[in-house]
């Protein structure tokens, strides 16, 4: 079963990540600035999703607001996951959800987050369900 967030002609925002606490330096050191926050561009937006596997979705659940891991991939300017859990899938059909990915760097304090939000929806047309196929894509956890 398939799972697609459609943005909705929304494009992804990205949500540049935040420096943490600048580190402690000798006596009379002088330390580099902190990064500066910035929005990314919508290409360097795109090329950011397609570049790591794993990503997070956001929705409220019957008991509150949840995060969950799921890979995915981003296809024709959408976000496709897919998942076994039937339970999931109808709390989040029709839902409007956030879905955001993230890479980060300790050692130079960089980083970045692109959040993508829409509405998410069942994948049910068989036509879209083939072209979706062919690329691969196939839910993490497969014994739920």
């Amino acid at each position: 079963m398939n799972a697609r967030n459609q943005a909705g002609g929304a494009q992804p925002r990205s949500a540049p990540a935040r420096p943490g606490p600048p580190p402690l330096a000798p006596e009379g050191a002088v330390l580099d600035p902190p990064p500066h926050l910035g929005e990314l561009s919508e290409r360097r937006c795109i090329e950011s999703l397609e570049s790591v596997p794993v990503g997070r979705i956001a929705f409220t659940a019957h008991d509150g607001p949840i995060i969950l891991p799921v890979n995915y991939a981003w296809f024709e300017g959408t976000v496709v996951f897919r998942t076994l859990d039937r339970d999931l899938q109808d709390l989040i059909d029709g839902q409007f959800v956030c879905f955001e990915v993230d890479d980060w760097s300790a050692e130079t304090r960089t980083g970045w987050s692109v959040v993508v939000r829409g509405e998410a929806r069942e994948v049910s047309q068989w036509a879209e369900r083939e072209q979706l196929e062919s690329i691969g894509l196939v839910p993490w956890a497969r014994d739920v």
